[in-house]
């Protein structure tokens, strides 16, 4: 390997380790006959967001 390979496989493996893991969310989606609600989870359960769109019917 190259030293200028050698220094970006370096870079690439510092970039990797210094940055955070991934964050987890569930997406939880209540689909009703007037509204259709949606709520943003984390690993604790708390909710980190959230939406309602109400439904129009079909004519």
């Amino acid at each position: 390997m190259s030293g200028q390979q050698e220094r970006a496989e370096r870079q690439r493996e510092e970039l990797s380790a210094s940055a955070s893991p991934p964050s987890r969310f569930v997406l939880g989606l209540d689909v009703g006959s007037t509204v259709i609600r949606c709520h943003v989870y984390d690993q604790t359960a708390r909710v980190r967001g959230s939406s309602a769109q109400k439904l129009q019917g079909c004519r």
